[in-house]
């Protein structure tokens, strides 16, 4: 039996039996999608206009404010590491070029490569 219906009349639907072959699962469990890192409870002060600001932030998005606040150090502190990463890059770099010897990112006085 063949149906053609609606906007998609050049779909043809029939009763024929289909074939299916069973592919392996190879995506990962819900719980290995979600990395976390080891979180430190600390206590500080900030300005109120500051509280202020991640509240009405965190209410218009409907998630905790201390959520916020983690995210935007967790960001800098990102953005820190991988600017330092390239400055250590490029002086290992220039060193090298200028034939000095370099160990963990770091130039050695007076030393030759």
């Amino acid at each position: 039996m063949t149906k053609k219906t609606g906007k998609f009349s050049d779909v043809v639907y029939t009763d024929e039996p289909m074939e299916f072959t069973i592919i392996e699962d190879y995506l990962p469990r819900p719980d290995q999608l979600i990395f976390t890192e080891e979180k430190t409870r600390v206590t500080i002060n900030l300005n109120e206009s500051c509280v202020r600001f991640f509240k009405d932030e965190a209410k218009r998005y409907r998630t905790p404010y201390q959520k916020l606040i983690r995210s935007v150090l967790d960001t800098f502190v990102r953005n820190a590491t991988a600017k330092a990463e390239k400055r250590l890059a490029a002086k290992a770099t220039k060193a090298k070029q200028a034939g000095k010897a370099v160990k963990a990112g770091k130039v050695l006085k007076g030393a030759s490569a």
